[in-house]
């Protein structure tokens, strides 16, 4: 029996009954996917920092509700006289003037600041959800794709041992003359290639995991392993509903429509710039032992800066606006056409694939088989086997994509299927 096929032979075991058995928990510091979003949620830097957007706008009310402060203005002073060739102040001639003021927001100006700063809190709020569910999307995409590399390198594990046992084996055929010494350099060779092989994909975990923890607002080098498994499951959702939901619910729709009416009260507050805002104030003066009082009313003249400007910069911004809100609803429907286009071929694939589980593990026995018994050449079984490999890689790698587009469809639907 020639080594290198016996080798093949156990390593493709070693890769079968890995995926064709469920894996349980790994570690007991394990970390399931709605555990990450609940991590990342509380710290990733990146919805940390919209919170402390959230914070400014709504500071920003504060400020629009704010009324403009008084200006008070005094002035002394004194006429001098000469008296007995000396020039000298008397109190008598002491003069004292003094003038409050305070401008008025009329014709409703003040309520439209405030609604403004409304909007503008509430699109803020808008752009937290879009950015939570960005980083909902990235963490289970990390997830997933640690979930992969986790499942591999516990295969490049398993392959290793085996390729050690094997090895120690042939050593001891060989002291027993029977199996040449080619036969220990062949597997001595395999087993060095699967070690090479291991060592990529363990630090492909580590890099995964690394982006992982970024995402979670953790140490870079925090352990972690994952306890959940991929579990494909046909997808029932009909298209037209989900666009449906995704034009009801995607926070992006919202924050299309709040900035129309945002903009929409600019140009209302730009009208009324050519409106004067009064300026009320109160005078009074000491003059001597003489006292003179009294009140008056200012406006400021619209002659040259009659708000034409403001006026169509806020009908512009709104004009933008409705475009973006327009085209912002197509983008929506056709990312969740696409979504679910790519998710339903991957699926499609998964099926088949799936039926070719036990068809791959029957191939392998029955190749084997006829490797032992002469009917098959050393080099047919090889071929086999790398077909089989490369299919057992494939099925996986549609595993972890369908994981991954349906978590982008619930992106793209703005909520959970």
């Amino acid at each position: 029996m020639h080594v290198r096929a016996i080798v093949y032979f156990i390593i493709s075991f070693g890769l079968i009954i890995p995926l064709a058995i469920p894996q349980p928990g790994l570690a007991s510091d394990t970390l399931s996917l709605e555990e990450a979003l609940a991590i990342a949620r509380q710290n990733n830097p990146a919805l940390q920092m919209g919170e402390q957007d959230v914070a400014a706008s709504e500071a920003g009310i504060i400020k629009a509700k704010a009324y403009p402060n008084p200006d008070v203005n005094v002035r002394v002073g004194a006429l001098p006289h000469r008296e007995n060739g000396n020039t000298e102040v008397s109190g008598q001639a002491l003069i004292v003037d003094g003038e409050v003021s305070q401008e008025v927001e009329a014709w409703g100006k003040r309520g439209l600041r405030k609604k403004i700063a409304e909007k503008d809190l509430a699109l803020t709020r808008s752009e937290q959800l879009v950015l939570w569910q960005d980083t909902a999307l990235a963490v289970k995409q990390a997830y997933y794709q640690v979930l992969l590399m986790q499942n591999l390198s516990q295969i490049a594990r398993d392959n290793r041992e085996l390729a050690e046992r094997f090895l120690g084996s042939t050593e001891l055929k060989f002291q027993e003359n029977e199996v040449p010494y080619s036969d220990v350099l062949r597997t001595r060779l395999e087993l060095i290639m699967l070690r090479k092989q291991l060592v990529g994909t363990e630090e492909d975990l580590k890099t995964g995991k690394r982006s992982l923890n970024l995402l979670l607002g953790r140490p870079l080098e925090t352990t972690v392993s994952l306890k959940d498994a991929f579990r494909y499951r046909a997808l029932g959702a009909d298209l037209d509903a989900l666009v449906a939901q995704a034009l009801r619910d995607r926070p992006e729709l919202a924050a299309a429509k709040i900035q129309v009416e945002r903009w929409d009260d600019a140009v209302s507050l730009s009208k009324r710039t050519t409106l004067p805002n009064p300026r009320l104030s109160v005078w009074g003066e000491k003059d001597g032992q003489e006292i003179n009082a009294g009140g008056g009313l200012g406006l400021q003249i619209p002659l040259w800066n009659r708000g034409k400007g403001e006026h169509r910069e806020a009908k512009s911004r709104k004009d933008r606006a409705a475009i973006a809100q327009t085209y912002q609803t197509q983008l929506v429907e056709r990312e969740v056409r696409d979504v679910y286009s790519d998710l339903r071929k991957t699926a499609k694939t998964l099926e088949v694939e799936q039926e070719g589980l036990e068809t791959s593990a029957e191939l392998i026995r029955t190749s084997f088989q006829g490797y032992q018994e002469g009917k098959a050449s050393f080099l047919a079984f090889m071929e086999t086997m790398q077909a089989v490999n490369q299919f057992r890689e494939e099925y996986f790698s549609s595993l972890a994509r369908w994981h991954i587009e349906r978590a982008a469809l619930e992106k793209a639907i703005g909520s959970s299927l």
